[in-house]
């Protein structure tokens, strides 16, 4: 398996690979999108891809339907963190 992009952490041998996102004020939802789609394609099929997005600010409104959305796609899992 080779790697030609390098995630954001990974843990060697395991082929879990880590994204991480934060999505500020400023970011709109097509955004978010594309910047999600662009970080899961890069990588090989074979790997696990999970990322972990903060979103403070609620930009994403359903995540349910995000999550989803990409995770029927592929390998990956995706973990969306806000504070209360």
């Amino acid at each position: 398996m080779t790697i030609r992009h390098f995630p954001d952490h990974s843990i060697n041998g395991t082929g879990l690979l880590i994204e991480t996102k934060f999505i500020t004020d400023k970011t709109t939802p097509s955004v978010i999108t594309e910047g999600t789609s662009a970080d899961l394609i890069k990588y090989p099929m074979e790997c696990h891809k999970l990322l972990v997005v903060y979103d403070p600010q609620r930009k994403i409104y359903d995540d349910l339907t995000f999550k989803t959305d990409f995770e029927n796609k592929g390998d990956c899992t995706i973990f969306i963190i806000r504070l209360l």
